[in-house]
């Protein structure tokens, strides 16, 4: 069962399903982090987001790794 409206989202909490029964916790952490910075700016929009916008937070979620 998928609690996310957008359907590009379904992958990404699959895969984190998938690391916490393997117990990558890693993967786990990622995936955690990309999904809830993707349900938050979903929210702030108050509609799905655009392939356009999850790029643009994936873009931004790489751009604060690389600044740390």
């Amino acid at each position: 069962m998928h609690n996310v409206e957008n359907v590009d989202l379904w992958h990404f909490e699959d895969d984190l399903f998938s690391a916490m029964k393997n117990k990558e916790e890693s993967k786990k952490y990622i995936l955690s982090f990309l999904i809830a910075e993707m349900q938050n700016k979903r929210i702030e929009l108050k509609r799905p987001l655009t392939d356009e916008e999850v790029v643009s937070v994936l873009s931004k979620i790489i751009k604060q790794q690389e600044d740390t």
